[in-house]
């Protein structure tokens, strides 16, 4: 059973259901749908400082936007 962790980007209630709109931090656009409240399993909070600078410094290398 694979879990898979994003970042939630905004919260709606709609017809007394909130809908959770999430996004992967390694992605450009916000995930398509919604995540119901009975689906989200857990909360991550845990920050590390400094851990996307050597994406950065890849994108930067190879003139990414």
């Amino acid at each position: 059973d694979m879990k898979i962790i994003h970042r939630v980007v905004e919260i709606k209630c709609i017809n007394n259901q909130t809908r959770y709109y999430t996004k992967g931090d390694a992605n450009d656009n916000i995930d398509v749908g919604f995540v119901k409240e009975n689906n989200i399993i857990g909360i991550v909070n845990l920050k590390i400082s400094y851990i996307g600078y050597p994406s950065l410094w890849i994108r930067d290398l190879f003139n990414y936007n």
